[in-house]
């Protein structure tokens, strides 16, 4: 993992970390209303994933696509600039954000389409999340193996289609969304949902059977200059990635809309990745930027952003995770993580090394202001 300050904001590296960050969603039973239900009253979560595209939101400055959800997601919580996963294929990144681990450590190093596995039976988000009393569901592929690791602890599976061809309409993953609000509901318990949705992949689909994106992009779209060609050809799969864009930030906005229907906006923290780069020469597949390099979003709520007040997890972090305590102060614009396998880069006191990743710019932390908070 490594972080790195950016316009005074600091900023995340190795998308794998972000389960340290779902483990500290668990408050603390001391801070639980006694005469309520203390498991009930803990934050539901959101984890939407999309397949194969890097920073292609309006948010992150493309303007030729339209996606005003995910926009207004990131204005008013955190959007990360920073954020990259450790391999830059379907089934080794999602067996990494599933588990926490590097790709050598679960050596699930290929598809699992091509039979490559974990080696060992890793606990995965939906198990640590259902063991600790939350309802549980999983929306979209799996794509890991072996798929028990994840298909044994849902609580409602639907959709496990890779729906590459987009017959299945965004509309019915947002009614899916609702039944496990409605389940948990039922069961007083809060819910992790986790929403794989299958655009930006191939084939790149203009519009649906179904109609969507509302809002078609009709022309051609110049190519990303890192890919280095073009054509009319190349013009043509970008405008209809793009679409694929818009329809996945149109089918977001509709599980958020059910979130406001069902009274659990407020008390949910939603996250947005994708699982790595788009499907283009030096994009996915390779290890170049476009390839690993991800969108990455969180928000507890539309007023407040993630002004929220985390305690102890009430379930321990296992010894692989070099996270173990992470707390926000001002306002969650300053993200200290203690206890990290720390080794000094300088002889400066006020700057550390934290696990390498791509980038040497991205390997130093300045701590100036907080060094006397992590004492």
């Amino acid at each position: 993992m490594a972080l790195q300050a950016v316009n005074g904001e600091i900023v995340i590296k190795n998308a794998r970390k972000l389960i340290g960050f779902l483990y500290l969603l668990f408050a603390s039973p001391a801070r639980a209303d006694p005469t309520e239900n203390p498991i009930a009253t803990r934050p539901n979560v959101l984890l939407i994933v999309s397949e194969d595209n890097s920073e292609h939101l309006g948010c992150y400055g493309e303007s030729r696509v339209h996606t005003p959800h995910l926009d207004r997601l990131a204005s008013g919580g955190v959007r990360y600039t920073r954020a990259y996963v450790p391999y830059s294929v379907c089934s080794p990144s999602r067996a990494a954000f599933l588990t926490g681990l590097y790709t050598r450590q679960t050596g699930h190093i290929g598809l699992a389409t091509h039979r490559f596995s974990m080696f060992q039976d890793f606990k995965t988000i939906p198990a640590y999340f259902q063991e600790a009393g939350y309802y549980t569901g999983f929306l979209g592929k799996t794509h890991v193996n072996p798929e028990r690791l994840v298909e044994d602890h849902i609580d409602h599976r639907a959709i496990p289609q890779s729906n590459f061809n987009k017959a299945i309409s965004i509309q019915q993953y947002a009614e899916e969304a609702s039944l496990v609000m409605q389940g948990a509901k039922k069961r007083d318990k809060p819910f992790l949902l986790i929403v794989n949705y299958a655009d930006a992949h191939r084939s790149y689909i203009g519009k649906s059977k179904a109609g969507f994106p509302s809002r078609h992009i009709e022309d051609s779209v110049e190519p990303f200059p890192w890919i280095g060609s073009d054509s009319e050809h190349l013009r043509m799969e970008i405008r209809d990635c793009f679409n694929c864009i818009n329809r996945l930030d149109e089918g977001i906005g509709m599980v958020l809309d059910r979130m406001v229907q069902a009274g659990v906006r407020e008390n949910t923290l939603v996250i947005y990745i994708s699982d790595h780069g788009a499907d283009f020469p030096r994009g996915k597949g390779s290890v170049y930027e476009h390839g690993t390099r991800i969108p990455m979003i969180l928000i507890i709520s539309p007023e407040e952003g993630l002004r929220t007040h985390l305690s102890q997890p009430s379930i321990s972090c296992p010894r692989c995770f070099t996270l173990r305590i992470c707390r926000f102060l001002n306002s969650c614009q300053v993200l200290l993580c203690k206890k990290l396998k720390l080794r000094a880069s300088r002889s400066e006191s006020t700057s550390i090394h934290l696990q390498p990743g791509h980038r040497p710019d991205c390997f130093t932390f300045n701590l100036e202001s907080v060094t006397s908070d992590l004492n």
